[in-house]
């Protein structure tokens, strides 16, 4: 049996708790438009370092996967992951809906046509759950014919791939066509091509754990310099109107988010255990993730007399938290798992950190 990726633990809760407030500090801005300048820029600035939020979880679903199914897919894998993935994704498609409908009065036809558009043109943000359902197909298409694949050759093949595909459809404007306009601004990033090195770098790094530590550990100053890079280019050209587009799509966002995720990995390597809060909103991240833009809408009303100070701290707390609890709630009605999706049980046993025995061996194959 394989044994834990333990640092997944800590990226997934950094990457669910960068998303919430990532998505908080929007809500902040929009409902601030008074801010002073400069202070306006340190949030966007700030909401900038928080991009990998998103595409990391490919990273880490493709980590895990790789590790653990290097060669071939359990019986079961996609039926699985409908039941507890997909499902969730259409079930919250109609929650939002009709919470969208309560706010504005709501009508049957306008549940509808929200319900449509959340499902059918992903105007809502668990489209990234199709996404992450396209790799698991080219997981098992790695699987039977990329096996032998040159590593430093797909990596610059999918790279090509994504920077060349984002180019066209997020830095070029859409063709005169109402239909080419729906693509450009809806499906073109949807579909895999858009985030393929994620998935590949992450198809390398999860499918010999051990080797992926040796070689962080080993290049660490590099890769560091390559993240710092990134985020600077990004600041820069965000603040100077050179792109101003805040997406995780971003060019720039791809080797920030790559170089990012193997920092994390190589600093939670040496983390000795993972303590109970990491090891709940990792087990929850799924949920949190679907739940908490509602969720900080629902409560927005609440804090808006709050000095921005405080109600930046307080919202981040309680939005997680009420998102923990409704989604335990929902866990104990009848096909909760269905709705909210399959949250894992506690254990005291993957609360545990990487163990020595695997820190020396890291510092002895560094050493040889």
């Amino acid at each position: 049996m394989k044994k834990q990726v333990n640092e997944i633990y800590w990226i997934r809760a950094i990457a669910c708790l960068s998303v919430v407030f990532i998505h908080l500090l929007t809500l902040m801005l929009v409902n601030n438009p008074e801010l002073p300048e400069k202070t306006a820029a340190i949030v966007q600035s700030a909401q900038l370092m928080l991009l990998f939020a998103t595409p990391m979880f490919i990273l880490i679903s493709e980590v895990l996967l790789a590790h653990a199914y290097p060669d071939q897919l359990p019986k079961g894998f996609f039926q699985k992951r409908i039941k507890y993935i997909f499902l969730p994704y259409v079930f919250i498609s109609f929650l939002y809906a009709a919470y969208a409908q309560f706010t504005l009065g709501f009508t049957m036809e306008g549940f509808l046509t929200q319900s449509a558009k959340h499902l059918f043109l992903v105007s809502w943000h668990g489209y990234f759950i199709l996404i992450i359902f396209q790799f698991y197909l080219l997981h098992a298409f790695f699987i039977r014919f990329m096996k032998q694949a040159s590593v430093w050759f797909t990596l610059a093949v999918t790279a090509s791939v994504q920077i060349t595909y984002t180019y066209v459809f997020l830095y070029t404007p859409a063709p005169d066509s109402e239909m080419l306009q729906v693509f450009w601004s809806s499906y073109s990033r949807l579909l895999f091509p858009g985030w393929l090195f994620y998935f590949t770098a992450a198809w390398h790094l999860g499918r010999n754990i051990n080797a992926t530590r040796f070689f962080i550990k080993k290049h660490v100053k590099a890769i560091g310099a390559i993240c710092a890079s990134s985020a600077l280019v990004m600041v820069y050209m965000f603040l100077s109107g050179e792109f101003s587009a805040m997406t995780s799509r971003r060019i720039d966002v791809i080797f920030y988010t790559v170089s990012l995720f193997m920092l994390l990995f190589y600093w939670m390597t040496k983390m000795k255990k993972i303590p109970a809060p990491v090891m709940l909103i990792s087990r929850y991240s799924f949920a949190i993730y679907l739940l908490h833009p509602m969720m900080q809408n629902i409560m927005h009303s609440w804090f808006v007399p709050m000095r921005l100070s405080m109600y930046i701290p307080l919202m981040f707390v309680l939005n997680t938290a009420a998102c923990i609890l409704a989604a335990w709630l929902l866990q104990k009605i009848p096909f909760g798992k269905f709705i909210i999706g399959n949250i894992p049980a506690a254990s005291r046993k993957k609360a545990k950190s990487i163990s020595a025995r695997q820190r020396s061996q890291v510092n002895q194959s560094l050493s040889q």
